[in-house]
């Protein structure tokens, strides 16, 4: 039987298995810590634990650079559209969120961990529908001289993107976008927009963004400078 944890000096790890049609043992160090292991269908249970010794010396090197978990706890800063704001929690019948008099304010049907983590997914997740919907709105009304059509508007939590586009003329956006502030969500926004138009990095999908943005260097610069931290 494979173990369920590994343990690094004096540190014990849970260990999270997944199955996938892949020919190769990987393993990832995820916030927490939590180390998920992705195998191949059918891999022997020695080739596994040897592997998995051999990662050993990797995980201890990469422990001290994990990202912090973010606290969930009353008074705990959570980033909305570029400003940090405490956590304000009040028990109630079904969940909500809203900035309010500084701080964000959470209600829910608990105060346990897993219950803040919901709350704050769904806060995020409204606030960036509304705003998203809101930024493409404006900027397709600025760019309406560009052929366009009507951008359909997806949201998702992606680990590495801030956004995505197809040639169906869908913009995809992380739902963690909305941490940042409004010009940064404008520039992935306007990034995408122009991918709509130019489905590559060429000297036509820049002059593109040139016309559109001025100054997208030095938001990319920002944007870039801010890398996602944990997810909650």
């Amino acid at each position: 039987m494979l173990p369920r944890t590994l343990t690094v000096g004096e540190t014990v790890i849970p260990l999270r298995r997944r199955v996938q049609r892949r020919r190769t043992i990987a393993l990832h160090l995820l916030p927490g810590p939590v180390l998920e292991l992705r195998l191949p269908r059918g891999c022997p249970e020695a080739v596994v634990r040897r592997f998995l010794d051999s990662r050993r010396s990797w995980v201890e090197r990469a422990l001290p650079g994990l990202p912090v978990p973010r606290r969930l706890e009353e008074g705990a800063p959570h980033p909305v559209l570029g400003v940090e704001y405490p956590l304000r929690l009040e028990r109630a019948g079904r969940y909500g969120g809203e900035v309010r008099d500084g701080t964000l304010r959470l209600t829910l049907p608990g105060l346990d961990e897993g219950r803040v983590a919901e709350a704050l997914r769904r806060f995020y997740r409204t606030r960036a529908e509304r705003v998203f919907a809101e930024r493409l709105s404006h900027w397709c009304d600025r760019l309406a001289h560009w052929p366009l059509g009507q951008p359909g508007l997806r949201l998702r939590r992606m680990r590495r993107r801030w956004g995505s586009c197809s040639r169906s003329g869908e913009v995809t956006l992380n739902v963690r976008l909305v941490e940042r502030d409004e010009a940064l969500i404008d520039l992935v926004v306007v990034h995408e927009l122009c991918h709509l138009l130019e489905f590559n990095h060429s000297r036509r999908f820049y002059a593109l963004m040139d016309e559109a943005l001025p100054d997208w260097r030095a938001r990319s610069e920002a944007l870039d400078s801010g890398a996602l931290g944990p997810d909650v």
